[in-house]
């Protein structure tokens, strides 16, 4: 019986070869071995290869996950974000157990975290800036700017990154270290002329190219930016200018009490200024100066070691005039910086200006837009025109700027009475802080430069244009009301000025010092009112008062103020219990009272009946007797030794001249010294024929 073909095939089958037919995939081999296989992986996050004996043996400070400083820095580099992420937090529990830690190794902690800040992962940024505010803050400032340039090196990179969250993070980088180190940020900008080395230059291109401003070498951000990130990026150049244009400041006298730059505009000369900045400022006590190491050399003597001396400087006076050609053929830097930022502040402020008068609750992100921005141009047009580099075209877009402004000032009146909520504090404080700004703008159109000796080159510059009439006197009113107490607070609650907000008053009182009211009302804050409230705000208004007198009979001034005589007798004859207010609680006004009275008097600028009142008024000063008390020391006593030889020397002037008082007030000195070291000093000091 012939074979079924069913067995037929079946012999053939281990032998025939498949057809392949197309789309098909090829069948795997009858033979073939399956050698895939599944496994589950178990994560323990809290355990370590490390046991706790072994933790203990090698003594190495760890965190709960047993990794040590070495594991974390590792862990920084790693590809995932969630391990970056937890190595932050990991640096942040080990070091604040373990603070000892962070000044041997912040050099390499500082060179690992920078490299995060351009990282991929919002949270490993969010993280890192939350971990440097908080490890900066354990460094001391002269220990991080040796280590510094790593992190400034990589935020100014960032600036430039194409993602616009790596951008707005590295600001916040930056910002950082404005508040820790800002000398060395700003360093290199160069916004004053001066060649340094330092980042400054590249962070402030990075700013500025991140704000959307033209002509920047970095990457410019198409994109519109949201009011949070607009204004992280304005505050943090506003702080960047901030620092970089008070580093270099020539005016600004940091040993005074009140900044003193705009009475330059009155003397013909630096020199001349300079020697009136001198008449009031405070002297050093006989500690401070021995701390200052002074090297005196005979003839033929040498000393060893550096000499302080720099021979660059040398050589660049002795090249000043092959250099002076090209230095006025170079556009001043901060006036480029000037015309570049001008349509951004504008367009910022007419932006957000308008949401200011909104009667409903004031938005707070536009108030803090709109007061960002006037700052920065109260900076930055401040610095310049102060410096003298002003030009026309300056002057113009301070202009352009102001005109802007103008309708919305006083800022905040209509919005704090036509409001339906209640305004906050923190509102109230912006809208003054913008009011003074803009009276500080408008003192800055109305007032010069400071002028240059006649020996030296004077600067190119445009004319002064003269601010609006309207605006002068809506700030002059605006002036008188903030000085008795009318504007920044509800209405029937009188306000007192802070003392910042006094001194930002100052150039403006003195811009506008021919405008009726403005000086009387001065001299009223100074003694009485809410000027009394307040020692350091006091004290400010009582040299401010007292330069204006002196200014007021110097022959070198070219602008002299009118002053009333009655008002003047009436402030001085005050004086006297000024000075024993302040006694010992504020030695600086003690000392400010003590040279305004002897430098008045050295100019003979007291008459006889105002000088007998004055040795009357000054012997509570000293010593006097009680009807039920008895014998009282005064302030005197408890002053320091440099400021009671400082009384001294005011009473040994104020009795020179003689008089009826003068046999008292010396007998009054003469108890209150006796008993003391300066009694010898006084006996050298005492009129003779008394």
């Amino acid at each position: 019986m012939p074979k079924s073909s069913k067995k037929r095939k079946e012999k053939a089958a281990d032998f025939s070869k498949a057809k392949l037919k197309l789309g098909k995939g090829k069948k795997a081999p009858s033979n073939e071995i399956d050698t895939s296989f599944k496994a589950r992986s178990v994560a323990l996050p809290n355990q370590t290869i490390r046991t706790e004996e072994q933790v203990i043996a090698q003594g190495v400070p760890t965190t709960r996950r047993r990794l040590t400083y070495d594991d974390l820095l590792v862990h920084l580099k790693h590809y995932s974000p969630g391990t970056r992420k937890d190595a932050l937090q990991g640096l942040r529990e080990l070091l604040g157990d373990h603070p000892e830690l962070i000044i041997p190794n912040l050099g390499s902690l500082l060179d690992t975290v920078s490299k995060l800040i351009a990282d991929d992962d919002h949270s490993v940024r969010k993280s890192l800036i939350s971990f440097l505010e908080w490890v900066l803050e354990q460094v001391p400032a002269a220990t991080l700017i040796p280590h510094a340039p790593p992190l400034l090196l990589f935020a100014a990179a960032a600036l430039a990154h194409i993602s616009a969250p790596v951008r707005a993070d590295s600001v916040r980088v930056i910002g950082i270290l404005l508040e820790k180190v800002p000398r060395a940020v700003v360093s290199g900008a160069g916004l004053r002329g001066a060649k340094e080395e330092g980042p400054g230059a590249r962070i402030l291109d990075g700013l500025l190219a991140a704000l959307g401003v033209g002509d920047s070498r970095g990457v410019g951000s198409n994109q519109s930016l949201s009011d949070s990130t607009k204004y992280t990026l304005l505050a943090t150049l506003s702080a960047f200018l901030q620092h970089a244009l008070a580093s270099a400041s020539p005016i600004l006298n940091p040993g005074n009490s009140i900044p003193t730059w705009f009475f330059a505009s009155s003397f013909l000369s630096s020199t001349t200024f300079d020697s009136f900045v001198a008449l009031l400022a405070p002297r050093e006590s006989p500690t401070a100066q021995r701390n200052k190491r002074i090297t005196k050399l005979n003839k033929g003597e040498f000393v060893a070691g550096p000499m302080n001396c720099d021979l660059d400087v040398l050589d660049t006076v002795a090249t000043l005039d092959g250099d002076t050609l090209n230095k006025d053929s170079d556009p001043n830097p901060l006036v480029v910086l000037v015309s570049r930022i001008h349509p951004l502040l504008t367009a910022t402020f007419l932006d957000n200006a308008p949401q200011l008068r909104l009667p409903t609750q004031t938005p707070v992100q536009s108030l803090e837009l709109v007061l960002c921005v006037v700052e920065l141009a109260r900076f930055v047009y401040g610095a310049l025109i102060r410096d003298g580099h002003a030009n026309e075209e300056t002057f113009d877009s301070l202009a352009t700027f102001m005109a802007h402004m103008a309708p919305y000032f006083p800022f905040g009146e209509e919005t704090l009475l036509t409001t339906i909520e209640p305004v906050n504090v923190k509102t109230r404080e912006g809208f003054q802080t913008l009011n003074l700004d803009y009276a500080e703008l408008v003192s800055l159109q109305i007032s010069r430069a400071v002028p240059n000796d006649p020996g030296t080159r004077r600067s190119k510059r445009g004319s002064k244009p003269m601010a609006d009439r309207k605006q002068v006197d809506k700030v002059a009113s605006y002036v008188v009301r903030a000085l008795r107490g009318e504007v920044g607070s509800p209405p029937g609650l009188p306000s007192a000025l802070s003392l910042i907000a006094y001194t930002s008053l100052l150039p403006t009182i003195w811009a506008l010092r021919s405008e009726s009211g403005v000086i009387p009302t001065t001299m009223q804050y100074a003694t009485s009112g809410f000027g009394a409230g307040n020692k350091a705000v006091k004290r400010a208004a009582v040299e401010f008062m007292g330069r204006i007198i002196l200014i007021n009979s110097d022959p070198r001034c070219a602008e002299i103020p009118s002053l009333d005589n009655a008002d003047v007798k009436e402030w001085v004859l005050g004086l006297p219990r000024t000075a024993w207010e302040f006694g010992d609680k504020d030695l600086k006004g003690t000392e400010i009272v003590l040279l305004i009275l002897l430098r008045m008097n050295q100019r003979k600028l007291y008459d006889n009946p105002t000088l007998d009142a004055l040795r009357q008024r000054l012997i509570p000063f000293f010593i006097f007797d009680h009807a039920k008390r008895g014998t009282i020391t005064g302030p005197w006593t408890k002053l320091p030794d440099h400021l009671q030889r400082l009384a001294l020397d005011v009473m040994s002037s104020l009795c020179h001249g003689g008089g009826e008082d003068v046999g008292e007030l010396t007998s009054v000195v003469d108890r209150a010294v006796a008993q003391t070291t300066l009694a010898e000093y006084w006996m050298h000091l005492r009129p003779l024929n008394i």
